[in-house]
């Protein structure tokens, strides 16, 4: 499993604006079936590769606008010290 960090935003119908947005941890081996698991059936998206190599989805369902970024954590090539 890889992990990720999630933010899903969510748009203001009229304004475009952003109106809330969350972060969470997930662990997934594919983002596009995590995704497909977490919007309504008659959502349609578009998926972007962010050149910092995010994968983003815009997500509209009934005119709602969403978009969910995924970042793969990088192991880290030494352990953190539990002191610092």
């Amino acid at each position: 499993m890889k992990r990720y960090e999630l933010l899903h935003e969510m748009y203001d119908k009229e304004t475009g604006e952003s109106t809330s947005s969350q972060t969470k941890d997930i662990e997934t081996e594919n983002v596009d079936e995590y995704l497909k698991s977490q919007i309504d059936p008659a959502s349609t998206y578009k998926k972007l590769d962010s050149e910092e190599g995010s994968v983003i989805f815009e997500v509209t369902t009934f005119g709602l606008k969403e978009r969910y970024v995924f970042t793969e954590y990088e192991p880290l090539d030494t352990p953190l010290d539990p002191l610092l």
